[in-house]
């Protein structure tokens, strides 16, 4: 049995990886200090895991609790996934792969080989990224803007609406025009809606691009996006993993991954 491992700049993932399925995955908080704490959230089956791969991006100091905790609890070395150059028919669009976030990475094939043609990966977490991959699996490139939570944090900084921003929004689905009518609204649907558009506009020049395409969602906050997208999305919250277990298995499978829950 191999433990998978997805950490991110506010959460951890995880799930088993057994026969080429996601067995068992859940989720923990660690904030970006309380990651050696989060960890302990892993169910601790199987006693010996047989192997650890992580995908890190919290940085060193998240590396190294995660080096220590689960090499002494499984009594293997955790392996890390990188960025390259090529995997599974993606072929990555950065003049240095490496300095390509081995997330993006990892959520980019994985999109890939589910749908073998063009996709718009939408990855909303701390910082939200779009990514693009035509239909020959090219990499196009991506962007990064601040996600919901730092967006929002940052109205809180500014003069009279740090006030307004603490109060609460009213809920505005239920109206004929749901469009924000009064601040605390205003700036909870403002940050929504423009990481909505955001996300919109990548697939609109993929589509372009290529005539066709998907958007494939995963991240902390891709369920409260997806409400307000209008287009119909792939979402996969454990995108990150299944591209970890490729970056696993592809050496000695192609085949593909399903997803087991708890139970």
């Amino acid at each position: 049995m191999i433990l998978l491992l997805d950490a991110g700049n506010t959460r951890i993932k995880w799930a088993l990886l057994a026969d080429g399925e996601l067995l068992n995955p859940g989720e923990a908080v660690h904030g970006g200090d309380q990651i050696g704490r989060a960890l302990q959230a892993i169910p601790s089956v199987p006693a010996r895991a047989t192997a650890v791969y992580a995908s890190n991006v919290a940085g060193a100091r998240a590396r190294q609790q995660i080096e220590e905790v689960l090499s002494d609890r499984y009594g293997v070395p955790v392996q890390f996934a990188s960025a390259g150059a090529s995997l599974a028919g993606v072929r990555n669009a950065y003049r240095e792969p490496g300095r390509l976030g081995v997330d993006r990475w990892l959520a980019l094939v994985a999109a890939y080989r589910h749908h073998t043609q063009p996709v718009c990966v939408v990855d909303a977490g701390t910082a939200m990224t779009v990514d693009l991959v035509d239909d020959r699996g090219r990499h196009l490139g991506g962007v990064i803007t601040p996600g919901l939570g730092l967006m929002r944090r940052s109205l809180r900084q500014t003069g009279e609406l740090g006030r307004v921003a603490e109060q609460p929004p009213h809920d505005e689905q239920g109206a004929e025009f749901p469009w924000p009518r009064d601040p605390a609204s205003a700036m909870f649907r403002g940050s929504l809606y423009a990481l909505a558009g955001l996300a919109e506009r990548g697939l609109a020049m993929l589509r372009a691009r290529c005539g066709r395409g998907t958007l494939v969602l995963c991240g902390g906050d891709a369920a409260e996006l997806r409400q307000v997208l209008t287009m119909e999305v792939d979402y996969r919250p454990l995108l990150v993993l299944e591209g970890l277990a490729i970056w696993q298995v592809s050496r000695s499978s192609g085949g593909g991954l399903q997803t087991v829950p708890d139970g």
